[in-house]
């Protein structure tokens, strides 16, 4: 009876519903009293994320279902999916337009954390698996530490791209199998949907370990079959199409993140040290099976290790898991051991990559291997050793189920699974809560709305600047939080910005006159009022900050331009009407591919390159410019995963419903 139930997908899907909706109460649940809404945070949750996402929800409060592709707010203007920032056809994220932010990140963080246990079940069972094993290797995916404790970290996207992971890798598991071709299709179409929901989420390194896992299998599989030389002519074509259907429907976020990257300070990659800075020491593998093993740089814990101060996520999975992974391995014969034992492959290639600089193998990987110099985290491909040691552990179980069974003691089997099933999870839920801090929103909004010095600063001048106004482009300014980045912080920007950064003081005079407001008015393009302007450095820090945010640093009220008439804000398209004796129209967005610019219904050519600014001249007399961002990226984007979404259900229809 118990066999039978628990070989449905709703069983398992129900379950691992419940399994999240028990962690996000214990990991939402206050540490100390209080009341309102509780989330967990991180430094990006506070840095970006929330904020982000706070800007979304209001721009779809005044306008429903529109897509902000562009952020002003962000240096100097940066594309929202190019960039990112936002991802909004990832299923996780439907519902930041609709809930203000802790509801619709509980929301996210419990859809992704559902997915990912489904998909570890699905890979389990496309492994051969039975049941049993499989509800435990989902489990186990879904609770270890390298999926849970990025939800402190902010790494949404990741959490997202990682609830994706295992299915990628069932459909690819489907795809190589011998047997029928619609058995084959069905595992392109769940292969494609995985890897193209795993680029929608924005993360495309976790995408990358996917397509790597895969082809470990593929390779294990086939030198472990003795027609290998057969099997290549048939796997080869049902992985081509894999990925390029999975390419293809990721294709809205994909294409402009890489038109993004070609003017980003990713352009050229990143560099080495950079590249290695979460590099996985050696010693510290132990911590697969021993929590914090050398303790962490989370509130109240000490760090003894060789990860500085970002010991804020943890990859420990338990020593339960480990052990039926062991037995899942050693265990098994025949069939199941050669579908097995590529896994081992997997786990070490991973955890080798994992260690970075700790190896001369990553230094191979980033000079030689396309994409890898693009990566910032070595620790990221630690992914791969998780999902290996859950579907191993699945198999252990597994065995032990069927000793059960063998030995004529039927009911022994469904305790034992109980039994450890409680026992890793328990152990997952409480050693993973340790690095998932609490903030009440209450407190964080108010905190979030507290008047900065800047705002003081207006405040003593009469001055007002709502920073919640979704029409004002410095609605944004809370998100410095301390940071050296005058409208904000994002780890993919300009690389002209980032050249600047590193070139002059952040805080010079020609650093504010290029980053220091994404829309500023003057009449010429230099030319300042000596009065004040040139006085600027002596000035305070916040002082000068509230100066280029009134334009003191340009004749905006004088000597050309008479007036300025806003008529349209929209981070999208922008229309102003201006009158004057002739002059410069400059606004602080950069000149980014999909940029157009019109003044009285005349497009005129910008230079295509990340400039710090759009200069527009005009001559005398009334004029209205127009500014509209469409990149053709976001509109081939969307055609290729509409295409590829029909593929995806074509391949579906004409395959055939595995028998779980």
């Amino acid at each position: 009876m118990i066999s039978r139930c628990i070989k449905s997908l709703p069983f398992a899907a129900g379950l691992f519903l419940c399994l999240a909706l028990v962690q996000i109460f214990v990991y939402t649940t206050p540490l100390d009293s209080g009341t309102g809404k509780w989330f967990v945070y991180g430094r990006d949750t506070l840095a970006h994320d929330a904020v982000v996402h706070q800007w979304i929800h209001m721009w779809n409060e005044k306008e429903p279902g529109s897509i902000p592709l562009w952020m002003p707010e962000l240096h100097g203007g940066l594309p929202t999916i190019g960039a990112f920032l936002w991802t909004p056809l990832a299923p996780a994220a439907w519902g930041f337009p609709f809930l203000v932010y802790p509801d619709a990140q509980r929301l996210g963080w419990l859809i992704s954390i559902w997915l990912a246990g489904i998909g570890g079940w699905l890979l389990a069972r496309a492994m051969g698996i039975r049941p049993m094993g499989a509800l435990f290797a989902g489990m186990a995916w879904m609770l270890c530490g390298h999926v849970v404790t990025l939800m402190h970290a902010g790494h949404f996207q990741k959490v997202m791209a990682l609830g994706w992971y295992p299915w990628m890798v069932a459909g690819g598991v489907m795809a190589l199998q011998t047997g029928s071709n619609a058995r084959r299709l069905t595992g392109i179409a769940l292969g494609a949907l995985g890897l193209g929901m795993m680029l929608l989420s924005g993360h495309p390194q976790i995408a990358y370990t996917g397509i790597a896992t895969v082809g470990f299998l593929a390779l294990g599989y086939t030198l472990g079959r003795r027609k290998a030389r057969l099997d290549w002519k048939r796997w080869v074509p049902s992985l081509a199409l894999l990925g390029a259907l999975g390419i293809g429907l990721g294709g809205a976020q994909f294409l402009p993140g890489v038109e993004m990257s070609g003017w980003s300070n990713r352009a050229e990659g990143v560099d080495w040290e950079e590249a290695i800075a979460t590099s996985y020491p050696p010693g510290e593998l132990a911590e697969f099976v021993v929590p914090r093993v050398k303790g962490s740089s989370v509130f109240g814990d000490e760090y003894t290790g060789e990860w500085g101060d970002e010991r804020i996520v943890s990859d420990y999975i338990g020593m339960t898991v480990v052990i039926l992974a062991f037995i899942g391995l050693v265990r098994s014969r025949g069939k199941r051991f050669v579908v097995l034992l590529p896994w081992l492959v997997v786990i070490i290639a991973s955890l080798v990559v994992g260690m970075g600089s700790y190896t001369p193998v990553y230094r191979v990987l980033f000079d030689f291997f396309p994409g890898f110099d693009s990566f910032r985290s070595p620790g990221t491909f630690m992914c791969a050793a998780s999902l290996g040691l859950a579907v191993l552990a699945g198999a252990g179980l597994d065995n032990l189920v069927r000793l059960t069974r063998e030995s004529g003691k039927p009911f022994v089997g469904p305790m034992v699974f109980a039994g450890l099933f409680l026992v890793a999870s328990s152990s997952l839920l409480r050693a993973n809560n340790h690095f998932l801090l609490r903030f009440n929103w209450d407190r964080y909004r108010v905190e979030f709305r507290e008047a900065n010095d800047v705002d003081k600063w207006l405040a003593e001048r009469n001055l007002q600047l709502d920073v919640f106004d979704t029409t004002n482009d410095l609605s944004l300014r809370p998100i410095l939080f301390g940071r050296k980045a005058i409208n904000g912080y994002h780890p993919i920007t300009w690389k002209a910005k980032s050249v600047r950064d590193h070139e002059e003081d952040m805080y010079s005079i020609s650093w504010y006159e290029a980053w220091g407001v994404p829309i500023l008015l003057a009449a010429k393009p230099v030319e300042y009022d000596e009065t004040v302007f040139n006085h600027l450095e002596s000035f305070p820090r916040e002082e000068r900050m509230a100066l280029k945010i009134l334009g003191a640093s340009g004749h905006s009220d004088g000597h050309g331009l008479q007036s300025v008439q806003w008529v349209n804000r929209h981070p999208n398209h922008r229309h102003v009407i201006v009158r004057g004796w002739g002059g410069w129209v400059r606004f602080a967005d950069n000149i980014a591919p999909g940029w157009n610019v019109f003044i009285n219904n005349e497009r005129i050519e910008t230079p295509r390159e990340p400039e710090m600014e759009i200069q527009i001249q005009y001559e005398e007399g009334k004029h209205e410019i127009f500014k509209f961002y469409t990149p053709f990226s976001w509109r081939a984007g969307l055609f290729m995963t509409a295409l590829s979404l029909f593929g995806i259900a074509l391949c579906m229809g004409m395959g055939r419903r595995p028998r779980y």
